[in-house]
């Protein structure tokens, strides 16, 4: 599999990227909506409340960012009294300590080769299609024979007598969507080189950075879905109520500490790097850093000029870029496979270490 890392963002920002001063936005920006306020506002920047204000609409947010582990819902009795298990499903705890690490994601662009043929993107063919003048829907693009899905295939692939014609040679653009992000695309050329320089700077500032894929899970209901309403609420605990036996277990401001999970059988252990499988459409690589400096703001991670690893494309032409870059692809659905990650420490140890800052979080639940 070939793979091209990509960011969208403001033409205002182009010389930070170009200089190697990376803005690292607080992962706690994904958390608290309420009532379209952002949380810590006084610490974000422009560039932090576009780029928060764009994820809103297209369903972004996500409170699940910084859950340490997932666990049996029948458990959650002891620490909420009198609650019905049987309307709760996907009990998360999310530790606090998480909302310290700053994030830069990106959207990784997969190209594979495959035996048989796989799944058109309907939606970027139509959208190329129509730049190019051919008034040509999604919907009828996955209505047409295949004949004639080859016929306009020609017309959006680039010519490359170089690979196989036994296979179908897929390419992973941006969703449509995407384009609302910015004016510009950063595109990554080198990734190794970039991960270095990046590992490189966090050496030197201080702190700890991970580098790489999200790992995409499902996420629990541990009751048969076929009996569940499509509507749900996410409830985050604030303190125990009622009768519990574990009544006590919270902190003065309402957080738990994760000792709390200790003797519970089945558990599944998670991280900053692992995200719930509604998003899997977004193909996240992200830098994650750690800095020495605890608070909820946002950083400037200095990696040295970037000029001679990556390009500036304009968003409307980012795509014909890639279909030069991939040439012979056309657009399609790769399925997520990857989930390399690399950094100043190995994912298990990072995930202990940000355990042990202060171990206090919250429960996060799904009300149906």
């Amino acid at each position: 599999m070939q793979s091209t890392l990509i960011r969208f963002t403001d033409s205002k920002y182009m010389d930070s990227y170009l200089k190697g001063e990376l803005y690292l936005s607080s992962l706690s920006t994904f958390w608290d909506i309420s009532k379209n306020k952002i949380p810590y506002f006084q610490h974000m920047n422009a560039e932090d409340i576009s780029e928060f204000l764009t994820k809103i609409p297209l369903d972004q947010q996500d409170f699940s960012e910084g859950v340490a582990a997932q666990i049996p819902r029948n458990y959650i009795a002891d620490y909420f009294g009198s609650i019905k298990t049987h309307i709760i499903h996907d009990v998360r705890f999310r530790l606090s300590a998480y909302k310290y690490c700053n994030l830069l994601c990106f959207f990784r662009i997969d190209a594979e080769s495959y035996d048989k043929y796989g799944l058109l993107d309907e939606d970027n063919i139509s959208y190329i299609l129509n730049a190019q003048g051919e008034n040509v829907s999604a919907a009828s693009i996955k209505n047409m024979g295949i004949g004639e899905v080859k016929q306009f295939i020609k017309r959006v692939s680039k010519v490359n007598h170089l690979l196989s014609s036994n296979k179908i040679h897929l390419v992973q653009l941006p969703s449509v969507d995407m384009d609302n992000f910015g004016d510009i695309v950063i595109v990554i050329k080198d990734q190794q080189e970039f991960e270095h320089r990046v590992i490189s700077a966090v050496k030197r500032t201080g702190g700890h950075v991970l580098l790489g894929d999200i790992r995409y899970h499902p996420m629990l209901d541990r009751v048969d879905p076929n009996t569940l309403n499509q509507h749900s609420i996410t409830m985050i605990s604030s303190k125990a109520v009622g009768e519990a036996d574990n009544a006590m277990s919270f902190t003065d401001d309402g957080s738990f500490h994760i000792s709390i999970l200790d003797g519970i059988k089945d558990i599944y252990w998670r991280g900053c790097f692992d995200k719930y499988d509604r998003f899997a459409h977004q193909k996240e690589w992200r830098v994650c850093w750690l800095p020495n400096e605890r608070n909820y703001k946002s950083k400037i991670l200095s990696v040295g000029p970037l000029e001679d690893i990556i390009d500036i494309v304009a968003t409307k032409d980012i795509r014909e870029y890639l279909l030069n870059k991939f040439k012979g692809y056309i657009p399609g659905i790769v399925p997520n496979d990857r989930q390399q990650i690399t950094g100043t420490n190995s994912y298990n140890a990072f995930k202990e270490y940000v355990k042990m800052i202060d171990g206090l979080g919250e429960f996060v639940v799904e009300i149906r």
